[in-house]
This record gives C-alpha cells, structure tokens and sequence, in this order.
C-alpha cells in the first residue's frame, strides 16, 4: 500500500545560505577560469552574463534531476514540492530562470539603473543608486527569516528541507569554506572602515561652510556687463602684476607647503607645462614631492624606483599607467613625467635629495562603473548585459563616487604635509578648489586641506573655468540649461589685447577678483560666488582655440586589458553627464 504523502517542512535560515554561498563559489569558479582562458587569446568574455546563465543552467538541471545543487548536497538540503515530491525540470526552470533571474535580480537592476541613468544637468540619481537593491537584499532576508520560504518558492510551489544528515567530512568542508570567505569579508571590512574613518575624520572640513556664504552679492559683478572699454583697465594691471607662468608657480611654491595645480584633462599644453616647471620648482622653490591624480598609491613604490632608477624604463612607466582607474589614460606627455623627474634625479649632484612622485588616486574600476552608470552618446550604448556589472561598481564607488577626494586629501597629507616637505598637487579642476565648493554642497579635495592646514595651501587654476556646466552627477538645479560660460572668453579678451602672451597672476587684489557669470554652473545657484572664490591664482598659458589634445601612446592598450574592458574601450560614454570617450582602439 502507498504511503501517504507528507507535507514538507521548509528548513532554517543559515544552512539555505551556506548553501548558496557555497553554490556561488562553484558557479564563479567555472566561470572565471573561462574568462581567464579566454583572456589568454584576447577574447572578451562578460564575466556577470557568463556566471549568471551558467548558474541558471546549473541550479535547474540540478535541482530538476535530484533536487540538490551541490551546495545543497553539502549542506544536506533538498528543494521539493510542498506536499514532498521530486520537483522536476518544469518547476526548476520556473523557480530558477523566472523566480530568481527575471524577478530577482532583473527588476532590482533595472530599477536601480532607471534611478541612477543620467536624464539631464539636473540629475542626482547616483545617489540613490542602492536604494532598490538595498530594499530588495532587506526583503529577502526578513521574508527567508520569517517565512522559511523565498518568493521563487512561492512562485514554482517548491520547499527547501532537510534531506539527510551531511555527507562526512562536509562539516569539516563547510566550515573552511565559510571561514576562509568569512576572513576575507572582515578583511575588506576592516580596509572600508579605515576609509570610513578618513571620511569622518576629513567630514568637519569638507562641510565647513564657504567664505561666500554671508556674502551681499551686490558687490559682485557680472563678467557680460564689462564692455570693450574698460579692458585697459584688466590689461594695466596684468602688465603691473602678471608675472612669466614658470615664475609665477615658482613665486607661490616658494611661499606655500602645498601648491595645487588645477588642469583641464588631457590638455597637451598643460601638461607640457608641468614638465618645464619641475627643475624650477626643484632649485628655485625646494619642491620635493610632485603629487598626481592620474597614479595610485599602489603604485607608489615602483613610481620611486622608475624615477631613481641608473636607467630609464619606459615599459615600466607603461605599466604604471595602466593601474590609471579608468584604464584609459594612455597619453604620452602624463607618463613622460616620470622621465622628466627621472632625468631631474639623474642630474642631481650626490647627497642631494631626490625629488618624489606619488600617486594620491587608488585603484578603483572605472569601466564598471562608467558601464553601469552611463548612457551612450552619438547612438552607441554599452550591451544591456553590461548593467550586470553593477556588482562590481558597487563594490569600487567607496573609493570611486563617494570619498574619493576625502582619500585624496589623506594621500596629500600623508605624504607632503606631515613629511614636513613642500610640494605640488597635480589634479583635474574641479579636485584644486580650496574656497569653493560645486553647487551640492561638499567640500572637495583642496577644500578639505584648506579648511585643516590654512594659508599652507594654494590653489593655481590652469584656464579651467568654463567646463561644460554639464560636468557632474550633482547639479544646482534639475533641468537647468544654461548657455556656454562666458567668463572664460573674458579673460581671453583681454589677452588678445596683451598678445597673447602667457602670465601667471594672483586672483586676490585685482580686477578679476569680483567677477562672476551667472550662466555658468559654477555661479548659476549661488549669487554671491566670485571668481576670487573659484580660484586664488590663475595662469594663461594660450588661447582656447590652441588647445591640443595630448597624444596617445602606442602600446598602451595590451590584450589582456582589451579582454577585459573591450566595451568600454569601442563605446562613447557619457557618465553622469560628463562626456568620456575612453582611448582603446579595437586592434
């Protein structure tokens, strides 16, 4: 006689995660050694898309045929229907692929990607970005404590209960394999927390309101009211103060500890200027230590044995490049620094002490996050699959989106400031502000040390001030579309009246101080900012129109890295509003 059927008791919470932990291992194990062969013969191989269709395969193939993964058979677990029966490939599917693929983690990335695409100047959605991933992790954990059962349990009629006692040796295994996780997981902890700790201990700076706050803006003027006769006035002060560039970054060097150089990204002449300044400053100014944002802090002790090397290693010099976070910055004349302060090295008489070069940056992934977080521009999108890398962005926007200038100014401190040496900081624009602060309110790298250290620092602006207004993924209003700045062409108005030539000039006591231009973003919301504010020292170097963009370097790109990155090199991204067309070629 058959026996009757028996209702299924679902199990407990931390053996259905082992489970899955244990599963996740198997799954990515597989799929990374794919990856890495394909890698071996240049062939891009999505890592997400890979793991998440062999997981599906492998968990309703499994579970269809004996109702255990092997996590599950680890763990002693088995998935069966309610009233205790084998569950078969029908309900395997629907509870693999429809329950946890479609449901579980396509409406949670979808959604989380609609909150964070860029719709215009006005968006702030990379703030919210783990809100829906967050809501969902917290729903299903509460519902698995609670209930014992998953909503693809619900959804394909199935229980996850005890099956046997584990296999011998399991515990044994099980143990290991949590531990060892368990160890790497208080690792990384204990490396956030220590970020964390920067973060709080740079926050009373960063927040530290602004000069400008309590300001009348009635002393202020707008840049577009000044008419053509009144440029003599900015001319004759410029002849009676400007000083030669190179003099004039030697002159506030030499009054300063820390001396912050603002660029404007890839800009060739700029970084041709850094390279002619770095004897000057050596022998002229005492500066001892050259800071980068384009180099990481990992990188720290190979950058020092590249500069003060017998020989000049230009492969090496590469290498370092590549760390760059976004894996993009192939340009010659940013790597040709380190043989600019190798040479410098070389030439220096015994005992003299050798000049520095650190990276203030860290290694953070800047293609999964510009995959993610992006939407394309002249009609080419990243592959939908692509979003999957959500995982992986997440993990880097600590030291990527949201401290990365608290870390920065940490870097700077660590390595200049307390070192009792003098130095420059070598960052893009919007890193240099030491008074002003971007529409949304936090203080930025220079700001923080500004705020900690005083007059110690100084802020040098390389014609960076009419950045595109949409530049960031925080801005002073939604929707604002503003036209082109025009405090820029001001100043080279009143250049073209003096020839052209190039002059280095403090902000603070002249003609230039008060002014400000309403259509830019930087002074668009906030009515008393001047251009005194946005920078205390300015240096013209050559007209817009002669600007050039830095040269690429050939053999930057290697195979490996176009396995790896191959759609963010060949796709146009426009992350957050800021356009970035990465430099890897499909060759």
């Amino acid at each position: 006689m058959k026996s009757p059927e028996k209702e299924a008791h679902p199990t407990a919470f931390w053996p259905r995660l082992a489970a899955i932990w244990i599963d996740t291992l198997v799954v990515c194990g597989f799929t990374y050694l794919g990856v890495i062969t394909a890698r071996l013969f240049a062939i891009y191989v999505p890592f997400e898309l890979v793991a998440v269709v062999l997981a599906v395969v492998y968990s309703a193939l499994l579970l269809g045929w004996k109702g255990q993964t092997v996590g599950k058979w680890v763990c002693g677990l088995v998935v069966q229907g309610k009233n205790g029966t084998p569950i078969g490939y029908r309900s395997a599917f629907l509870r693999e692929f429809v329950g946890k693929l479609l449901m579980g983690l396509g409406v949670p990335i979808g959604l989380t990607w609609l909150l964070a695409r860029p719709t215009g100047p006005g968006n702030d959605g990379a703030g919210r970005v783990l809100l829906i991933p967050l809501i969902f992790v917290i729903g299903y954990l509460v519902h698995l404590l609670w209930i014992k059962r998953t909503w693809y349990d619900h959804l394909a009629h199935t229980v996850v209960g005890r099956d046997h006692q584990p296999p011998r040796g399991a515990p044994v295994v099980l143990a290991l394999v949590l531990s060892v996780s368990g160890i790497a997981i208080v690792l990384k902890a204990a490396e956030v927390a220590s970020d964390d700790n920067t973060y709080r201990e740079a926050s009373p700076y960063s927040l530290a309101p602004t000069p400008y706050d309590d300001r009348a803006p009635a002393a202020l003027r707008e840049v577009s009211s000044i008419t053509t006769g009144e440029d003599s006035t900015f001319v004759q002060w410029l002849a009676a103060h400007g000083k030669n560039p190179v003099d004039y970054s030697v002159d506030v060097a030499s009054q300063h500890q820390v001396t912050i150089f603002g660029e404007t990204h890839e800009n060739r002449g700029q970084v041709s200027f850094l390279h002619k300044i770095i004897p000057a400053l050596y022998h002229r100014a005492g500066v001892r230590c050259l800071a980068m944002e384009v180099c990481t802090r990992e990188d720290n002790e190979d950058i020092n044995r590249l500069i003060t090397a017998p020989v000049y290693d230009p492969d090496l010099a590469l290498r370092i490049g590549r760390h760059s976070p976004w894996q993009t910055w192939g340009f010659k004349e940013y790597w040709g620094t380190f043989e600019t302060v190798w040479q410098l090295n070389r030439d220096l008489a015994d005992g003299q002490q050798k000049m520095r070069i650190v990276g203030i940056d860290r290694q953070w992934d800047g293609p999964s996050i510009a995959l993610v977080f992006s939407s394309g521009i002249d009609g080419v999108k990243a592959p939908f699959w692509e979003k999957l890398r959500v995982f992986r962005a997440l993990a880097t926007l600590p030291t990527s989106l949201a401290f990365r200038d608290e870390l920065m100014a940490r870097e700077v401190e660590k390595e200049i400031i307390e070192r009792g040496e003098r130095g420059i900081v070598w960052v893009g624009g919007h890193h240099a502000f030491t008074h002003y602060k971007q529409p949304y309110g936090k203080g930025r790298m220079a700001y923080i040390l500004h705020q900690k250290y005083g007059d110690k620092v100084f802020q040098v602006s390389l014609q960076a001030l009419d950045i595109s207004p949409t530049f960031s993924f925080k801005f002073p209003k939604p929707g604002y579309q503003g036209p082109e700045p025009t405090i820029n062409e001001f100043i080279e108005r009143i250049m073209a009246v003096r020839g052209q030539t190039p002059v280095g000039f403090d902000i603070a006591g002249s003609p230039f101080a008060t002014l400000r231009d309403s259509t830019s973003y930087y002074y668009h919301s906030q009515s008393s900012v001047d251009l005194a504010d946005f920078t205390s020292g300015y240096i013209y170097l050559e007209p817009t129109a002669a600007f050039q963009k830095c040269q690429w370097a050939e053999g930057y790109i290697t195979s490996e890295m176009y396995a790896r990155n191959k759609p963010f090199g060949s796709t146009s991204f426009s992350v957050g509003g800021f356009g970035l067309t990465s430099g890897v070629r499909d060759e």
